[in-house]
Parts: C-alpha cells; structure tokens; sequence
C-alpha cells in the first residue's frame, strides 16, 4: 500500500518540480529520495502525530527543508 502511494507521490512531486524547472527555480530533476521526502513529512505528522498539515507547515517544509535540499543536489 505504501509503495502503491509512493509511485502516486511521485507523479504529483515529478510534475511540480518540471514546472519548477520551467520557471527557473531549480535546475535539475533532483534524486527520487529527495522528491519523496516531502511526502514522507506530511506523511509523519498525518499519521504518527495525528494533524493535518496546515498551509503554513506545507510552505515551511517546501521553503526551509525540500527546496534547499533540492538546490544543494542540482549545484
């Protein structure tokens, strides 16, 4: 089940971070880890810590941890 939802995972990440590279915001489709690992954070608190990820937790996860992780790997 799990790997079923991470293969869905990637078709959203996959298309987002093609845009992403469309508008220049990055340079390169970064390691399938990394595109997953935002997922696996919304995951987390979804199920572990029983909350549901607001707007502001989503955009601090993209700003403070997916983003720069992603720029570090496309250097």
């Amino acid at each position: 089940m799990l790997a079923e939802a991470e293969q869905a995972n990637l078709k959203l990440i996959e298309q987002a971070l093609q845009n992403a590279i469309e508008r220049k915001e990055i340079k390169d489709m970064p390691p399938v880890f990394t595109q997953v690992a935002m997922f696996e954070q919304i995951r987390y608190r979804t199920m572990i810590m029983d909350q549901l990820p607001t707007q502001s937790y989503i955009e601090t996860l993209v700003d403070q941890l997916i983003l720069p992780a992603i720029q570090f790997q496309t250097v």
